[in-house]
């Protein structure tokens, strides 16, 4: 239980209030991206089992190894437990790869900008109260 001070931190950190209020201030935007990445994963999956089951049907023979696949390779993990063999299959895993790439900038990019604006937010409050005195 005492794992749960750690969540002290966010009424003693300054730094920790700003990034929460920048993730919830970004919830429509993050909702709209992992639905993406949803829908990206489903087409990974199956795209990924199509061209490679027949060659490895033990890596790639039901769809959730597929999509156990394609959840690590979208997150650059990369276990090493199944990879493609075919030369399609290796491309298609580039492909993977780079859009994973491409929307964990996407995720920090959202966020960030909503930490950049919070902190020009309570800068202009700070400025208006002192304005105010």
């Amino acid at each position: 239980m005492r794992i749960l001070r750690l969540l002290k931190l966010y009424r003693h950190s300054h730094a920790m209030r700003i990034f929460v209020h920048a993730l919830l201030g970004s919830g429509r935007y993050l909702a709209g991206m992992f639905l993406i990445v949803f829908i990206f994963v489903l087409f990974s999956a199956v795209g990924i089992r199509e061209i490679e089951r027949n060659v490895q049907p033990d890596s790639f023979g039901t769809l959730f190894d597929s999509v156990w696949w394609t959840v690590v390779t979208l997150m650059s993990v990369g276990y090493g437990d199944a990879i493609p063999k075919t030369m399609v299959g290796k491309l298609f895993a580039e492909f993977v790869m780079i859009v994973g790439v491409g929307l964990t900038a996407a995720f920090i990019g959202i966020v960030g900008s909503n930490v950049f604006a919070q902190v020009q937010k309570m800068e202009d409050e700070e400025r208006n109260s002192k304005r105010e005195d």
